[in-house]
Order: structure tokens, then C-alpha cells, then sequence
């Protein structure tokens, strides 16, 4: 912090700027406990009411920098020139960091609905094939200099429902992911790592009403026609990702991090495709989308 002269005045003023002398305009500054707040404007200067009680500090705080705080501000000079440093967690670590590696574990939430085929599927499996809004996620990707490419795949089943209505046997209702996505790491510190992305992801969802293990005539299992129907999708994805690293002391594994990843889907094909197991089938049915795709994530990091 740098010092100028300075004479009686009701206002404290001055200017904040980084280690290079550039400004840095929004930042803020409030005195004590109290709510006298400014902002530094975007030349970085700031004006703020002059305390009437003595021996009060100034505080300024800014995303990705350290917190100054300078103690009894009613005896410091002014204009004052106040040099903010930017925060270790928020620096960029050091080029070692070239390679990296993530391996992630998700929950991947993308909200559906089957309810345009409810004349032909019938409403049970519609409630059924509405429930798989959520998969198992498996994550694995590789940077190179920042630039960052993972491939995904994920799953859901439910097969533990109640009889079909179509020919009122047991339903087996799944769901398939297959992704993959390109970003650049903006952010890669010592405890965050934040990538926006783009990407492309396949779903299948799969209706399967037939059961396993019985034993049943040829003329009742050709009367009961077993069905096995996938309803398939492909998206474009557009977000951000965002992971917090952990770490811990005589830890024998690469630093864990939790995060979350979220953003804008799109369909890139209109009609839903069907196929069964040797078909495909024709509809004028679509799926409905609601176009925010998002999910949390456990990983391990190696860089």
C-alpha cells in the first residue's frame, strides 16, 4: 500500500489496482462492521464516508484476490493507493501442469417425457419410462496444455415396477448414456479447476416386457408378442464445469475433488428414432426435453 499527503476532509478516497498497476474497478470496501459500502469504479478509484468513531479498519475484498484490511483508517493519509495480490487458490499452477488426467464418478440429470406416446405405450409404461431422468455416470478425461477431452458412458434401469399394461407382464425400463466433450481448463489452481465445454450426448432409452425364466408354450409366447423398443436421442451440450480439489496430508491417492457441471442442451435430431431388436420402427411421436442438462461429480485428479 503506498501513501500520499493529505489534509482534512469528510471523505476517504483513492485508488486499488493490481501488482501491475492496473485498476480494478468493482471492488469492495466497507468500514468495520458497519454498512458504509463502496465500490471502486472502473478506474479502480473509490470515495467512502469518513468514520465519525476513531480506530475503525477498512476492509476490500475482491473474487480471486487476497482481503486487505487496514486498521485504524482515521489516521492514515489519503489519497491512498491500495495494492490488492491475487488469491494462491485462484493462480494458475505452474506449466509442470501440462498433462492431466480425471477419472469421475456423476449423477447425470437430464428431465424427460414419454407422454406424446401414451395412445400407443399405454400410461403405466409411460409413468415408468418418465422415472429414468437421472444415470450413473462415468467420467474419464485428459488435457494437454488446458485443452481438455473426456469421454463419458451412463446408466439407469428400473426393473422393479409394477406389471405392464400391454400385456400385463413385468416391464424392464433403461437408460444408456455415451458422451463426449471438449473444453479448455480457464482455471486450474491449487484447489479449483473450471472448464467450459461443449459436447455431444447420446441417450437411449430401452422398454423390455418380457420375462427371463419362464417356461411358456410357443403359442402363448407368440400371443403375448415380447417387446423390446429403444427410443433414442442425440444432444448438443453447451456448459461449464466446476471442481473443487481436496488435499489431504499422507493421502496415498491423487487429490479428490467434488463438483458440479451444468448447462444447455439442444436436440440434434427432431424425431425421436425407434428401433426394436431388428427394426425400425416409423412414428409421428416425439419425446419432450426440458433444454438444462446438469449433474454433481466425485474424481480423482492426477496433473
Amino acid at each position: 500500500m503506498i501513501y500520499s499527503s493529505v489534509f482534512a476532509q469528510d471523505y476517504i478516497f483513492g485508488k486499488v489496482i493490481d501488482i501491475n498497476g492496473e485498476p480494478l474497478p468493482g471492488v469492495s470496501i466497507w468500514m468495520g462492521k458497519s454498512s458504509n459500502y463502496q465500490a471502486s469504479d472502473i478506474n479502480g478509484e473509490f470515495r467512502i464516508l469518513k468514520p465519525a468513531k476513531q480506530g475503525l479498519s477498512m476492509s476490500l475484498s475482491f473474487i480471486g484476490y487476497e482481503t486487505v484490511e487496514i486498521e485504524n483508517i482515521d489516521t492514515v493519509f489519503y489519497p491512498i493507493t491500495i495494492t490488492m495480490e491475487e488469491s494462491p487458490m485462484f493462480l494458475e499452477q505452474p506449466s509442470r501442469n501440462y498433462f492431466g488426467f480425471v477419472a469421475s464418478v456423476q449423477v447425470d440429470a437430464l428431465y424427460h417425457s414419454f407422454n406424446n406416446f401414451e395412445s400407443v405405450l399405454e400410461k403405466e409404461n409411460i409413468d415408468n419410462l418418465n422415472q429414468l431422468n437421472a444415470n450413473t455416470n462415468f467420467d474419464y478425461a485428459l488435457w494437454y496444455k488446458g485443452f481438455y477431452y473426456a469421454l463419458n458412458f451412463g446408466f439407469n434401469s428400473n426393473d422393479y415396477v409394477k406389471l405392464d399394461s400391454i400385456n400385463g407382464r413385468k416391464g424392464d425400463y433403461r437408460t444408456f448414456l455415451l458422451g463426449s466433450h471438449f473444453g479448455y481448463n480457464i482455471i486450474n489452481s491449487e484447489r479449483f479447476l473450471i472448464t467450459p465445454k461443449i459436447g455431444i450426448k447420446w441417450y437411449r432409452y430401452r422398454m423390455i416386457n418380457y420375462d427371463t425364466e419362464r417356461r411358456i408354450t410357443m403359442e402363448q409366447y407368440i400371443s403375448e408378442k415380447d417387446l423390446d423398443i429403444r427410443f433414442n436421442h442425440l444432444f448438443g451440450f453447451i456448459g461449464l464445469n466446476c471442481l473443487y480439489k481436496f488435499h489431504f496430508q499422507n493421502f496415498p491417492f491423487p487429490p479428490l475433488a467434488v463438483g458440479f457441471y451444468g448447462g444447455y442442451v439442444f436436440k440434434l435430431n427432431d424425431k425421436t428414432l425407434v428401433y426394436s431388436r431388428h427394426n425400425r420402427l416409423t412414428t409421428d411421436h416425439r419425446m419432450d426435453f426440458r433444454n438444462f442438462n446438469f449433474g454433481i461429480s466425485f474424481s480423482f485428479i492426477m496433473d
